[in-house]
């Protein structure tokens, strides 16, 4: 499961798990966080320092993890405007 969407699972082998595996955050940080940029980008763009400021309860660097995974692995993506935005699949 990534970010809600129950059509996918962590195999811990392919090279999206893999990646996943190596960010060094919890599988429950990293689905919280994602799950997070996922409700706040998929109505509106948001710049990366306003999606890092608005969580309270992980570190910056965890935020930023998943939010370069999710570049990486083409869930979100940047705007003409350098806001990020997410990918509808």
């Amino acid at each position: 499961e990534y970010f809600g969407e129950n059509n996918s699972k962590s195999c811990s082998y392919c090279d999206v798990c893999s990646r996943k595996n190596n960010l060094g955050i919890t599988k429950y940080e990293f689905e919280t966080i994602g799950i997070e940029i996922k409700r706040l980008l998929q109505n509106n763009p948001m710049l990366i320092n306003d999606i890092v400021d608005s969580f309270n309860d992980f570190e910056n660097e965890k935020i930023i993890k998943v939010i370069q995974w999710c570049l990486d692995n083409n869930r979100i993506k940047y705007n003409d405007e350098r806001q990020l935005i997410w990918l509808k699949k």
